[in-house]
């Protein structure tokens, strides 16, 4: 065998071993998602409900200044048998929603072109159908409304998808009759949405961001909500004795982003010199942090890291008992598998 048969068989031996094509394999690229995957994906990713309050509070000076707000995003079906998101949104503690729109993103081609678009169709629904909305059964396409000129298109960015609307396609005529133009900028990753949405005067000058805010980003992360047990134990009562603990109630519905809520007696609404925080952990759903504040105090009198046990978040430190069960934004605890 010549020298040059036994590299050949040596060369063949070594590509052929399953550490060098790990390796190889390793170094490949994945494939980039087709315009349709990317449409799936986006349809996965963004449903969540969602608020800018602990964004604002956290990095008050890296994100813009927003009313607190929740969006509530869920996949939905049109009577067409087509997957749509319905999106809602309304102020943290008001149960009516000042926006409720459908998104349908369809993939478009272009004329004489094989490059393609994944475009985002905006509708609101007509008059005689803003009410609430049953996703478990369709939408009719007959009761929405599309805004025409306001489409969105969206590009992968990584793991992130972003998308822009166009303000030379998107305007309106406001009260006094002027043109208005409309500027969205979006960004959806996962455990966070951010929007820019800016308007515009027949110059091109922004007359403000539509949220009502002070320009710039409205970043929003995944919240939570619980119903919260709370009692209250008297100066000098028997702790062990259930029926001297009193009845205590928010003045808030409580959520993990971490605003203060006020305690008042259940009975006597009586105002009691404590608060109660709510925050989430970076890193762990089933952890909540419980903070109890003297009222008008900056450092809090207590600090619990609780995870939850049987679906939920319980601790006793005198005065106070504190029982957390996740809820929905009306308030109903949530099932969970130990229910």
């Amino acid at each position: 065998m010549t020298r040059l048969q036994q590299l050949s068989i040596a060369f063949t031996v070594l590509i052929s071993s399953p550490l060098v094509a790990a390796e190889t394999s390793a170094d490949v690229a994945p494939a980039p998602l087709s315009k349709e995957q990317q449409r799936e994906q986006l349809l996965a990713l963004y449903p969540g409900t969602y608020s800018n309050f602990f964004p604002s509070t956290r990095d008050p000076d890296a994100v813009a200044s927003f009313p607190p707000v929740v969006q509530r995003v869920r996949p939905a079906k049109l009577d067409t048998g087509e997957t749509v998101l319905l999106v809602e949104q309304r102020f943290l503690h008001e149960s009516q929603y000042f926006r409720r729109q459908v998104y349908r993103f369809v993939v478009e081609s272009r004329l004489f072109s094989s490059e393609q678009t994944l475009v985002q169709y905006t509708f609101v629904f007509s008059e005689e159908s803003a009410g609430p909305v049953n996703i478990e059964q369709p939408i009719a396409l007959a009761d929405l409304q599309r805004l025409p000129g306001c489409e969105v298109k969206w590009t992968q960015q990584n793991d992130a998808y972003e998308g822009y609307r166009d303000p030379e396609q998107c305007y309106f005529q406001d009260e006094s009759g002027a043109q208005i133009y409309f500027e969205s900028q979006l960004r959806v990753e996962p455990e966070r949405v951010s929007v820019i949405e800016t308007l515009y005067d027949a110059a091109r000058e922004p007359v403000e961001t539509a949220e009502g805010g002070s320009g710039g980003a409205m970043v929003s992360e995944p919240i939570r909500f619980f119903d919260m047990t709370v009692t209250f134990l008297p100066s000098g009562a028997n702790g062990e004795n259930d029926n001297e603990w009193i009845a205590v109630e928010g003045d808030k519905r409580v959520h993990d982003h971490g605003q203060r809520i006020n305690l008042r007696t259940v009975a006597e609404q009586q105002l009691l010199p404590y608060q109660v925080q709510v925050t989430k952990h970076a890193e762990h759903a089933e952890v909540l942090t419980i903070r109890v504040y003297a009222l008008g105090e900056e450092q809090p009198i207590h600090q619990w890291q609780i995870a939850a046990e049987n679906g939920r978040w319980f601790h006793e430190e005198l005065p106070l008992r504190v029982e957390l069960r996740e809820a929905d934004y009306h308030g109903t605890i949530l099932a969970t598998d130990e229910d």
